[in-house]
């Protein structure tokens, strides 16, 4: 099983990619927590750099892309933080043998803020990861629509309601 997680900064990517890593029994692997473990102690990852990584700034796809085939297995595994773009999906989609399905937790904008705020203070911070999200990222949803991988989940319920309604819809989009 080989999951990603697509959904905008606040949704609860990383709480739910958590939750279904212990529950479904997957390695997690989230590159901004490999970036942010990395960068207390360097400046830059090649051509990208800590102080890029703090203001919001995505890296260039070839260096994201890099950073993933480095700490990817072959199989049993969620992708938390990555692809962003189309061009890092399209990589992602060309390398892989095994199926797999993409996650999009979807939450209205003012709860996105509202969350943004109670973890971030820095507006500046805020602003720019939504905006990137929707000129980038958002873009993915019909990508992975479109090869009929996609499984939607409101991602604005409790935690465990989310996660259990998640946990369901991809066994059953296995067929387990």
């Amino acid at each position: 099983m080989i999951l990603i997680f697509i959904a905008p900064p606040g949704a609860g990517k990383t709480t739910q990619s958590k939750l279904l890593e212990d529950k479904l029994n997957l390695k997690r692997i989230a590159t901004g927590e490999i970036f942010r473990a990395y960068f207390k102690d360097h400046a830059s990852w090649f051509d990208y750099t800590k102080y890029a990584f703090e203001n919001g700034v995505l890296c260039y796809d070839e260096t994201i892309n890099d950073l993933v085939k480095r700490y990817l297995p072959q199989n049993n595994y969620l992708l938390d933080g990555y692809p962003k773009t189309l061009p890092q999906a399209e990589y992602f989609n060309n390398r892989l043998t095994n199926l797999y399905r993409a996650i999009y937790i979807q939450v209205e904008k003012d709860v996105l803020i509202k969350r943004l705020y109670e973890r971030e203070s820095n507006e500046k911070t805020i602003k720019s990861k939504l905006e990137i999200y929707e000129k980038q990222t958002a873009q993915l949803i019909l990508y992975y629509k479109n090869l009929d991988i996609l499984i939607e989940q409101d991602g604005s319920g409790t935690v465990e309601n989310v996660a259990s309604e998640l946990i369901t819809k991809i066994k059953n989009s296995y067929n387990l």
